[in-house]
């Protein structure tokens, strides 16, 4: 099905209040159905009070798009729990991220589509913010990574706060296509006040450029993350 259009401010309508339980039923014997997708969706749709409980693949993926998400859960997603690509530029504002014993990343994040190459003219990154995120993980020993950011992403993070991983970012890319860690020496890549408990390593580079967790992190330990017990209550379950 087609999807995108040059309107970043499509009206896609509202959801709220919504909950996705044990999503993921193989489409093709291949691919698994997300949570929620969101496929180019404009910022004047109105998404708040959404989760994804129980799901075998991501618990929300954003293609694209400029879609703003108000008070985000996804738990025990068995793939990634927060997924975006091709561009997408919209803000989530109040996530709370909670893994079981099946699950891939809290956050992995693609600057483009790297199946069909980043094709726009001129060249469009994933360029999202994050503001009061809360990732908890199964501990430290298993191995983890909180965030995976690669293909040339780039992401403003606002009060975060992670817990229980190996890893809290894994960022990933080259010189060449995947421009990753060119994001955080041009500033377009921020982690404004976060917080890591029980985590071993707060960042890993693998971009192939070379930069400090200062020039990427500022305010570390400040973080703390969203509210969830207060908005969260009597609508969701974990």
């Amino acid at each position: 099905m087609p999807y995108g259009g040059n309107n970043p401010n499509d009206d896609s309508g509202v959801l709220r209040y919504v909950r996705v339980e044990y999503s993921g039923g193989k489409a093709d014997g291949q691919s698994e159905n997300n949570g929620f997708s969101f496929y180019g969706v404009g910022d004047a749709t109105v998404v708040q009070y959404v989760e994804m409980f129980e799901g075998l693949d991501d618990g929300f993926e954003f293609f694209g798009g400029t879609v703003n998400v108000d008070f985000l859960v996804a738990v025990n997603a068995q793939d990634d729990s927060i997924d975006w690509t091709e561009g997408y530029a919209g803000t989530i504002t109040n996530a709370y991220v909670v893994h079981g014993p099946e699950h891939d990343k809290g956050v992995e994040a693609d600057g483009y589509n790297t199946d069909i190459g980043n094709n726009s003219n001129p060249v469009f990154w994933s360029s999202p913010t994050i503001e009061n995120l809360t990732i908890i993980g199964l501990g430290s020993g298993t191995g983890n990574e909180a965030i995976r950011l690669r293909a040339g992403t780039r992401v403003t993070i606002k009060n975060a706060y992670i817990e229980g991983f190996n890893e809290g970012f894994d960022m990933d890319g080259d010189l060449i296509n995947n421009l990753t860690g060119a994001g955080v020496i041009s500033d377009e890549t921020n982690i404004i006040d976060i917080s890591f408990i029980d985590v071993n390593i707060k960042l890993k580079n693998d971009t192939e450029v070379s930069f400090t967790e200062a020039d990427l992190i500022s305010g570390d330990g400040n973080g703390t993350g969203t509210d969830f017990a207060s908005w969260g209550a009597r609508w969701t379950v974990e």
